[in-house]
């Protein structure tokens, strides 16, 4: 079986792909014209090179949004250990799961560390309506006395931590909307980036 799930027409016996019609909420089967129904949601990614505070921000960003019942915040680690299936797959599968969710009225906040254009470029991402990136990012100074601090097991040395930083000043250079956590609080980065989400899903629906 292909590891990447591609969305394809249940009804047709050639596994035929399903294709997105511009401007509409549905994808469909240009054999037969079978339909399946887009997420109305985009998946929201908190995203950022190590070090930038997402698995730190994460649980209070989740608290805040708790009140709001249409957001399910998740850790992209939860599913790491499948990431030996390639990195297109794993992003597939968080796209059908978002999927999925916006089917039940509820939309996916994703924190990890991943690139958005594997997300964008996947299979599955016309299922959602969109893809929102939010960027956690800090100062190189800041992230380099964070990943230094971490427990040695984490494997972080002087040659990853360059790498990261390299990676890191990429990111910053794309249009996403960026919280910059060098010098305020985990409480206020989280509270900014939940203001943020919760007008950007607001708008979303």
């Amino acid at each position: 079986m292909d590891p990447i799930q591609v969305p394809i027409c249940m009804r047709c016996p050639d596994r035929t792909p399903l294709r997105p019609e511009p401007a509409a909420r549905s994808v469909r089967c240009r054999s037969c014209g079978w339909e399946r129904a887009v997420s109305p949601y985009p998946l929201v990614l908190v995203t950022g090179e190590s070090g930038a505070g997402k698995s730190t921000i994460a649980p209070i960003v989740r608290e805040r949004l708790s009140v709001y019942r249409r957001s399910a915040v998740f850790d992209a680690d939860l599913f790491l250990h499948h990431l030996d299936r390639g990195w297109t797959a794993w992003c597939n599968d968080w796209l059908l799961l978002a999927h999925a969710l916006g089917e039940n009225d509820t939309v996916m906040v994703l924190f990890g560390c991943i690139d958005p254009e594997l997300l964008a470029t996947a299979p599955a991402r016309y299922l959602v309506s969109g893809l929102e990136v939010v960027l956690l990012d800090c100062g190189d100074r800041a992230r380099i006395s964070r990943l230094e601090a971490r427990p040695p097991w984490r494997g972080w040395d002087d040659e990853g931590i360059a790498d990261c930083l390299a990676r890191a000043r990429a990111l910053r250079a794309r249009p996403y909307f960026r919280i910059d956590t060098t010098d305020e609080s985990p409480v206020r980065s989280a509270d900014r980036c939940a203001e943020h989400l919760t007008r950007r899903i607001s708008e979303a629906v």
